[in-house]
């Protein structure tokens, strides 16, 4: 066999069902030799202040929670939705007032399962948990409650062979670490996500993103689980206070995860350019319509989920408040 330049990481031969099989093994992070950061300072650079504005949007926001409300959901949607589920904003916040939504449950299901695993997340950081493995699989076992992959060992680390692409490992575009390397791979990963090596958050945010990825540690639920990944990290390093919409920054999977320089910085530059479009998107005033607050304000009123939402704010939007007294009681 030819010699393995081990900094990219390692190809090895395994068997599984008596096939054989080259699993990819990462090398660990950070790179050796270190990334050089110095032709991507600018991206760097904008990429935070994109981040600054956007955190700071809750500060000058009347009702915060109720905007935080609303942005899990949105993240939820969009990471779902890579994956392939049907749902809308509609079916969701119809699951969630005990209605009966238009498309298959599962599909809501995965949805509200990402929702409730995020708030999970970051209610244990707020307790001072740090984010780790076992946090990981505690978060894991809450994405995979319900709903498609509920039976793929939801909260375990996986002990077979997992593959992406094609009907087997023997014909797979990409094949992770072998089982017995796995948690090898993942003690490296969670000291990485703690070392205090002065790299800036939106870099070791895209690699950490990288890594996980490419360890693939659960039968199911690894993309889902590795974007939320992002927020969290975000969250537990201060760089955001709240949670926001990171899969919007994600347009499309890739086909197989890798462990270059370039889809480092191809990530990065893509988060960068999302992250500016939502703080921007976020400074824009509303478009004001002389008929949507009373149209708001009917629907609101004549359906069942729309009274609870209504009912549920903390105060009508400021938009409704001057027809609120006109309207019909």
């Amino acid at each position: 066999m030819p010699h393995q330049d081990t900094r990219l990481g390692l190809w090895v031969e395994t068997s599984v069902a008596g096939e054989k099989v080259r699993p990819f093994v990462p090398p660990p992070l950070p790179p050796i030799p270190p990334v050089d950061l110095g032709t991507f300072s600018e991206l760097i650079e904008r990429a935070n202040l994109a981040l600054g504005r956007l955190d700071g949007v809750t500060s000058i926001l009347p009702a915060p929670p109720l905007f935080i409300f609303m942005y899990v959901r949105k993240e939820a949607l969009l990471s779902s939705q890579i994956e392939g589920t049907q749902s809308s904003l509609s079916d969701l916040l119809l699951f969630e007032a005990d209605e009966l939504p238009m498309v298959p449950l599962d599909d809501v299901e995965e949805v509200s399962n990402y929702i409730a695993a995020l708030e999970y997340g970051l209610d244990r950081m707020r307790k001072g948990f740090p984010l780790s493995l076992r946090l990981i699989r505690e978060i894991h076992s809450i994405l995979l409650k319900a709903g498609r992959g509920a039976s793929s060992q939801a909260g375990e680390f996986r002990h077979s062979q997992n593959w992406i692409g094609g009907t087997r490992p023997g014909n797979a575009m990409f094949v992770p670490p072998p089982p017995d390397q796995l948690m090898q791979c993942l003690d490296s990963f969670e000291k990485f996500l703690h070392n205090d090596d002065r790299m800036p958050n939106v870099v070791k945010a895209a690699l950490a993103h990288v890594q996980f990825e490419t360890i693939h540690p659960f039968l199911d639920g690894n993309g889902r689980l590795g974007r939320l990944l992002i927020t969290l990290f975000l969250c537990s390093n201060n760089v955001l206070r709240e949670p926001r919409s990171i899969s919007a920054c994600i347009s499309r999977p890739t086909a197989a995860p890798t462990t270059t320089c370039c889809s480092v910085c191809e990530w990065s530059a893509t988060g960068k350019a999302g992250c500016r479009s939502s703080s921007k998107g976020l400074q824009r005033p509303p478009t004001r319509r002389p008929e949507l607050p009373r149209i708001c304000y009917a629907c609101s009123r004549q359906t069942p989920v729309g009274f609870r939402t209504w009912a549920g704010l903390p105060r009508p939007p400021a938009w409704c408040t001057a027809f609120s007294n006109a309207a019909p009681s």
